[in-house]
């Protein structure tokens, strides 16, 4: 090959590379197809073809050139952040995270998609694997490694959240505290893990017969192929049903998918509306001690391998309200609402101060997503020992509380 036709080889590839990353940041990983990937380039489907034998190669290929260095620098700067409170880490991993037009929320599209996609699970499960070991550098004993792990699901979670409008700067800040009272002297509780408990199947309840099999059948589809994939005609075969009684139920698919996306997402986070009765958690000596049993139960449970269809569910809502405006809405809103009303009664119930305890609900479900999709794509994390990130959560709480009363002590008095 000539030097000039090398060189517009390499010119085509790059231009390759950059429609395509714009491709999946607008429209996600189940919508690229060859002739967009063509026409964003500005180069023929032939030229495509040439590259990329089918749309899964294409995302390959952009995972490997263009997102695994970025997502790997971010892990690592999360981790040293968080738990070497290496400041300069801390900016660029703050930085990354607040840039929506990064390479790093197109690669949370790549890494939800590779819990289905086997040519993206081929490329993306050995790069975290390896990079899950790299932990181990500077660790001296096992117990770090399990802090390192515990803060790299936190700071992947808070990155999943801000694709889809949920993180703010605050909780970075707060993610940053509560892993300074991690690794610090004061001496953790470490009270027993509770036992996972099976999670009962998912199902939406309403009283309406008909669309409650719709959403339900709806739900199944979801799982195990992503929204794009979840037709109509799968979904009524899925309830039980014929096309035409789904669409005499719901006129459009986005009618559909907005009540689909309203109901399941609130089934789905029904579980954390309560903080569990104070006497239901035997062996625990308080209210703290008892939200904590409850959590950790909680996450525990949904990070065993029956719980496979539970995690998936949620994986590919996140994935959708990146892409979906109705989806995202929809998971916004209910996200908003449940979180409220968890940390108002949690607040109550254990005296806390109510913001700070909304913050540390929200940091919660961000590293329990993270878990979630490392568990799919790895494994392992089914083992994680939770308290290493639970316990200096609610110490923070304690502070927080504290620090408010004292404040506002201060405030009485000047008065």
């Amino acid at each position: 090959m000539s030097s000039r036709r090398r060189a517009d080889a390499v010119r085509n590839d790059e231009l390759f590379l950059d429609a395509g990353l714009e491709l999946l940041r607008e429209r996600g990983p189940d919508r690229i197809a060859a002739l967009e990937l063509a026409r964003s380039a500005g180069l023929t489907t032939g030229a495509v073809y040439a590259r990329y034998e089918n749309p899964a190669e294409i995302m390959v290929g952009l995972w490997q050139n263009r997102m695994a260095t970025p997502m790997r620098m971010f892990l690592e700067n999360g981790v040293d952040a968080l738990t070497a409170d290496v400041e300069v880490a801390h900016l660029t991993a703050a930085k990354a995270l607040s840039n929506p037009n990064g390479p790093l929320r197109p690669g949370v599209s790549v890494l939800v998609a590779a819990t289905r996609v086997p040519e993206l699970a081929e490329v993306v499960r050995p790069d975290l694997q390896s990079w899950i070991d790299d932990l181990r550098i500077d660790a001296d004993s096992d117990a770090v490694h399990e802090k390192q792990k515990a803060f790299m699901t936190a700071a992947l979670g808070c990155l999943m959240f801000s694709t889809v409008d949920l993180f703010e700067h605050d909780d970075w800040v707060f993610l940053r505290r509560v892993a300074r009272l991690a690794h610090s002297d004061r001496p953790i509780g470490r009270f027993p893990l509770p036992a996972p408990r099976p999670l009962d199947e998912f199902r939406v309840d309403t009283g309406d017969v008909a669309r409650d099999a719709i959403v339900n059948g709806a739900a199944r589809v979801i799982a195990h192929g992503g929204i794009e994939r979840a037709t109509t005609q799968r979904i009524a075969r899925a309830a039980g049903l014929q096309p035409s009684e789904l669409f005499a139920q719901y006129r459009t698919r986005p009618e559909l998918f907005a009540d689909v996306a309203r109901k399941i997402l609130t089934t789905v986070f029904e579980s954390s509306r309560t903080i569990g009765r104070p006497d239901a958690e035997g062996g625990s000596s308080s209210w703290q001690e008892r939200f904590l049993v409850h959590k950790l139960s909680e996450y525990r449970s949904l990070l065993q391998a029956s719980s496979q269809d539970h995690r998936l569910l949620r994986l590919e809502f996140l994935l959708a309200g990146m892409h979906d405006e109705v989806v995202g809405l929809a998971l916004r809103q209910v996200d908003i609402t449940v979180n409220r009303s968890v940390s108002r009664d949690i607040a109550r119930a254990l005296t806390f101060d109510e913001t700070a305890t909304y913050r540390a609900i929200r940091l919660i479900r961000a590293s329990a997503f993270g878990a979630m999709l490392l568990q799919e794509l790895v494994g392992g994390f089914d083992e994680l020992d939770l308290r290493v990130l639970f316990e200096p959560v609610v110490q923070s709480l304690d502070e927080s509380t504290k620090a408010s009363a004292t404040g506002a002590n201060r405030v009485a008095e000047s008065a």
